[in-house]
């Protein structure tokens, strides 16, 4: 599935943390760190309007960007569907929520 994925960022790994997604352009895009615990890398959050807002803010940056394998040019990012992994993202934190009230 195709997820959003914005900056450069990379989250640590502590002795028991688990890769559970992960993608060729960032080896870490979901960590668990205990059941109730998780660190996103990206961004299944992103809707068309947030987008929109995301290239008015870095329009100009993202003209440098355009060798980068993994940096899509605005009208890319505006033909994305988001509506698959901001589904996955409600499923996920459903489940959360409710492990949390279970434990």
């Amino acid at each position: 599935m195709d997820v959003g994925h914005w900056h450069n960022d990379m989250p640590g790994l502590t002795p028991d943390a688990k890769v559970i997604a992960h993608s060729e352009g960032c080896p870490r895009q979901i960590v668990e760190y205990t059941p109730l615990v998780y660190g996103f890398q990206c961004h299944m959050e992103l809707t068309r309007d947030v987008v929109e807002l995301l290239i008015q803010a870095s329009e100009a940056q993202l003209r440098t960007l355009t060798d980068h394998r993994f940096v899509q040019q605005p009208a890319e990012l505006r033909d994305n569907d988001y509506a698959e992994m901001n589904q996955k993202l409600f499923v996920f934190l459903d489940k959360l929520v409710a492990d949390y009230q279970a434990g």
